[in-house]
């Protein structure tokens, strides 16, 4: 993303560090960042909250999958704050657009677990598209929230006890990180799995509809340019996503028996085969 805005490895330095999931640390490490002289930081996912709330003095630009609104990162979109900005992949709509693919795909589905995670900021608004688009649809919908492993066990037991026609993941940094046990639950129980970025469909769901996620974080590019330039981060209004892609993991529709039409994989911008 810096090198398609022109920056070079002569004309900048990346300063890293990791905060590896201890956010007690963030502000320790923003200090040394500031200590070396950084003009801006970047920040991404789970380290993004504790990151805009701590004490600094150089702007901040961030990647996350949360919804900034409800994490009172900003009051609305176009209002960012704290001197800090950058990209969310929230989209709560593209849940109607999922759910239309999984009937189009399983007309004779009935049935759909949500998995999500209760702590991810502005899940209530995904289920609130998912509730909406499932009652036009008839679906009948179970939420099942899990923000740790323990709980995502409970949640995929209960799950067994109750199959569904199908499994839609609210995607988060969380079930990313903890995909492979519910596509490996989901394979034995030969329950097809949807969710919103391709990493899913890559790891075994049947298919993903979302934000093309290379092109999102090479956006933050954009907004860290901007502000070496002289713009102010709360001039930039948060930016959303506006490359979507559908992606089609044929290989596990052989594997679950399902023909999927020939119009739907006509439109998918890759298959997994």
């Amino acid at each position: 993303g810096l090198a398609k805005v022109g920056f070079t490895a002569g004309n900048q330095s990346l300063d890293v560090r990791y905060s590896l999931n201890d956010s007690a640390r963030i502000q320790a490490l923003i200090q040394e960042l500031e200590a070396a002289g950084v003009d801006v930081i970047v920040t991404h996912a789970a380290a993004v909250l504790r990151s805009v709330q701590a004490k600094r003095n150089v702007p901040l630009v961030y990647h996350l999958s949360a919804d900034p609104v409800s994490l009172g990162l900003a009051a609305e979109l176009s209002k960012p704050q704290n001197d800090a900005t950058g990209i969310t992949l929230m989209g709560a709509e593209l849940n109607g657009k999922r759910l239309d693919l999984l009937r189009e795909i399983m007309p004779a589905s009935r049935t759909i677990a949500v998995i999500y995670n209760p702590l991810h900021g502005g899940e209530h608004l995904e289920r609130a598209w998912v509730e909406s688009r499932a009652q036009a649809l008839n679906f009948a919908v179970a939420y099942r929230p899990a923000a740790d492993r323990p709980a995502l066990d409970q949640v995929l037991a209960a799950t067994a006890a109750n199959p569904p026609d199908a499994i839609l993941l609210l995607s988060d940094g969380f079930l990313q990180a903890e995909r492979k046990p519910v596509m490996e639950f989901a394979a034995r129980l030969r329950i097809p799995v949807f969710a919103n970025w391709a990493v899913f469909a890559e790891s075994g769901a049947l298919f993903s509809y979302g934000p093309r996620i290379p092109e999102t974080t090479q956006r933050v590019a954009v907004y860290v340019d901007r502000i070496l330039n002289g713009a102010k981060a709360a001039d930039l209004p948060i930016e959303r996503p506006t490359l979507f892609e559908l992606v089609i993991n044929l290989d596990t529709a052989t594997r679950l028996g399902l023909t999927l039409p020939a119009t739907v994989i006509a439109r998918a911008d890759r298959v997994i085969e």
